[in-house]
């Protein structure tokens, strides 16, 4: 009989080692265990277990760990699980049977993330929480079979391979569980080591470092791995070699990235790529363009770009049929180049009118009676989009009645129909109830999308706006300023519609955004377009002509000043030594009476309640917008008392900027102390405060802009964010190392530093 070892590198794993253990150890001949360091109870916990347990020196390399471990068995195979990875007991029997009938060097086996560390293994798979991937974790124990790279390692040989349909569950996707180990930042450190070092890496490398940059928040680092490890595909393939890279990982998903940034010309050509090179970016063909084509269904594509996109779903889910049957080294997705395939062309032919052969593709998918349900919700989806509504409406209340907890997209196409036959506010029960579906898996991704557009549409009618797919979506954006999710174009009587309904809901005064810069760019024209709906009510707005002024306030400003600085629709007030003295004398005369009333009591009975002490003040501001073409900027001075904000500027928009606290503070008792100090302009505004860090404009500046000018109601315009972000002083894994200690974690959490 084969045997087979589990192989373990540990470090302080105390809280998930005991449980990773006790999952396999019916099923595994030995258990070794390589501690690296821990200062826990780990290794006592190992032994308790029953594994054998060895110390090694870390010299930041897992592979060369991995390898050691390898070292200490004798049994034949080794199986290779993390301390925050379980095994799925009911495949013990299957997995000792299938190895037992191997010779080859490499084993896959199934991994699927788990929501929360709190998952039970069974909950995982049963829900399918995530779509599982697989993964090298079975090595042949012989000479020069070996794991290799510093960080992410795999195997020597990957080509020679067997696939197992066992499950390993992975807790530790848990997102704060894994911020709280902060195993992401170690493992960027050791790739950006790594590729500093080399920068002539394989495009899975890329596709490890996107991973890790993206899990850390950089987006712009991960659209840039992704682009070099594209295009070092496109290199290798030019060269026509033969080896191939067996995956890709991450890399595949460039196409869609490419389409989601509305650079649709170069998706649509990098996607033809994909298509034309399958072989070179996956051992398995079918599950490489079927989650590639996922990935696409659940972008919001303009109105002038969908049906391009819907022809082009229609010739790849061709393609994936024309696939069925093929036998790949990895399993293939169940029903990827059958049903679900046939599925995708029904949704890509109903969006394009096509209803003939749509009815046509329908049938097809009626032939397998394991995906009845799913075919029932496309053929519902197909009569909505013809008009048939009778005939929609009796199959879907016959659907419904066995299907109320199947998935939400039940619910999200009962909302569809609903609206389309103008009974808009029953749909939002339906919208709400496939929010509140338990099992919120979706039969197909694109209905994702659907749910969205229609909760962004029921909150802006409901008088909550916000920012979302389609056409309310961009009005929800305008109305809660934040930034365009999709361009769209807008009809005056949706427009008009609007307005309707926040008359009703006796909500005008939100409807003042209409009104902003920023709207009127987005949408020409809405501003006369809402005034002329509301004098037909009977209301007239009028312009004060008062500027509002943008107030910044926060530590290191100078590293976004640029941002302000050459913004056009953005003035800095500058003020003379004359005015910054006199302002300085008031504000701090004012703050000291107030100190002086708490201790000891007002003492003038004959207090003029509106004289506030900052009279002179305040002439000197109204004197800077006077004439002033866009928005006033006053950068608030650090010796300034933020509680004058209230009088100074009773009427006004403000930004809180923090730097790196890697420059203020280099202990835990510095940095609670930089804490307790910023906590007074939140503490004093509460609201209406717009906040941004040195770790978010570092990681994505050019979101972060458009947020900030959504938010003001600032006309956008050309800003160079390369510029600005190489202003900014960040290091994630500096911030990591110096400031390991709970609470220390809890007050950059508190900032959104992590």
């Amino acid at each position: 009989m084969t045997t087979l070892a589990l192989c373990m590198i540990v470090k302080n794993e105390e809280e998930m080692l005991g449980g990773c253990l006790e999952s396999i150890k019916d099923w595994v001949d030995e258990m070794i265990v390589v501690d690296t360091g821990s200062t826990d109870r780990t290794k006592e916990i190992a032994l308790e277990h029953g594994a054998k347990v060895f110390d090694f020196e870390w010299v930041q390399d897992f592979a060369a760990a991995r390898n050691f471990a390898k070292a200490q068995t004798q049994c034949d195979y080794v199986i290779a699980l993390d301390a925050d990875e379980r095994f799925n007991g009911a495949d013990g029997s299957k997995l000792r049977e299938r190895l037992n009938e191997q010779t080859t060097n490499v084993g896959f086996i199934r991994l699927t993330d788990a929501v929360s560390i709190h998952d039970s293994v069974e909950d995982v798979l049963y829900e399918q929480q995530s779509t599982p991937t697989f993964l090298p974790r079975i090595l042949k124990n012989v000479e020069g079979n070996d794991w290799v790279g510093r960080v992410h390692e795999a195997p020597t040989y990957v080509f020679d391979a067997f696939y197992l349909k066992v499950d390993l569950v992975h807790l530790g996707a848990d997102k704060e569980f894994r911020s709280s180990k902060r195993k992401g930042e170690r493992n960027l450190k050791l790739l950006e080591q790594i590729i500093a070092e080399d920068p002539d890496q394989p495009p899975i490398f890329f596709s490890y470092l996107a991973g890790e940059r993206e899990a850390v928040g950089d987006i712009q680092g991960f659209y840039k791995a992704l682009e070099i490890g594209w295009h070092k595909i496109l290199a290798h393939i030019e060269q026509n070699t033969d080896d191939g890279y067996a995956n890709a990982g991450l890399i595949s998903l460039y196409p869609a990235v490419l389409l989601s940034q509305n650079r649709f010309q170069e998706g649509l050509s990098a996607l033809g790529q994909l298509i034309e090179n399958l072989s070179v970016f996956s051992t398995n063909a079918a599950n490489t363009l079927y989650q590639v084509l996922q990935t696409c269904m659940q972008i919001p594509f303009s109105p002038q770009l969908k049906d391009a996109f819907h022809e082009l779903l229609f010739e790849a889910s061709e393609f994936l049929v024309e696939l069925d049957g093929l036998t790949f080294p990895e399993p293939t997705i169940s029903g990827a180049t059958s049903y679900k395939a046939l599925q995708m062309q029904i949704l890509a032919l109903g969006k394009l009118k096509r209803f003939d052969e749509a009815f046509v593709v329908l049938e097809k998918a009626y032939a397998y009676s394991d995906a009845t349900f799913a075919t029932q919700l496309d053929h519902l989806e197909l009569l909505i989009e013809q008009g048939d509504l009778a005939t929609c409406l009796d199959m879907y209340t016959d659907l419904l009645k066995d299907n109320l907890h199947t998935s939400p997209d039940i619910w999200v196409l009962g909302a569809l129909l609903l609206i389309v036959m103008g009974q808009q506010d029953d749909a939002t029960e339906y919208i709400r109830r496939a929010m509140e579906t338990p099992n919120r898996k979706f039969l197909s991704r694109h209905r994702i999308n659907l749910l969205k557009g229609l909760h962004t549409r029921m909150c802006v009618l409901n008088g909550t706006p916000m920012a979302g797919i389609g056409a309310y979506g961009v009005v929800g954006a305008i109305l809660a300023r934040e930034p365009i999710e999709t361009s769209h174009q807008i009809p005056s009587t949706l427009i008009e519609f609007v307005v309707e309904r926040y008359v009703g809901l006796g909500k005008i005064e939100a409807l003042l955004p209409f009104f902003d810069p920023r709207a009127e760019e987005i949408l020409p024209g809405c501003g006369a377009i809402v005034k002329a709906k509301l004098e037909s009510y009977g209301v007239e707005l009028e312009d004060d002509g008062q500027k509002i002024p943008i107030v910044l306030f926060g530590r290191d400003l100078e590293e976004v000043m640029p941002l302000f600085v050459s913004h056009p629709n953005l003035n800095i007030l500058s003020f003379t030594e004359e005015e910054m003295s006199l302002v300085s004398e008031e504000i701090n005369d004012v703050d000291s009476q107030v100190l002086d009333d708490l201790l000891f009591g007002s003492m003038d009975l004959f207090e003029d309640e509106e004289d506030d002490g900052l009279s002179r003040s305040k002439e000197i501001l109204l004197s800077k917008y006077q004439g002033m073409e866009g928005e006033p900027v006053l950068v608030w001075p650090k010796d300034w008392p933020v509680s004058a904000i209230e009088n100074l500027c009773p009427e006004r928009r403000a930004v809180m900027y923090l730097g790196s606290p890697l420059k203020h503070a280099d202990t835990s008792q510095a940095l609670y102390q930089w804490h307790i100090n910023n906590t007074e302009v939140p503490n004093v505004l509460e609201s209406n405060l717009f906040y941004l860090n040195a770790r978010m404009m570092k990681n994505n500046p050019s979101r972060m802009v458009h947020q900030l000018m959504a938010q003001l109601g600032v006309a956008s315009t050309e800003v160079n964010t390369a510029e600005i972000q190489g202003g900014v002083d960040w290091d994630q894994v500096a911030l990591s190392e110096r400031f390991t200690a709970k609470s220390d974690v809890d007050i950059l959490n508190v900032w959104k530093f992590l």
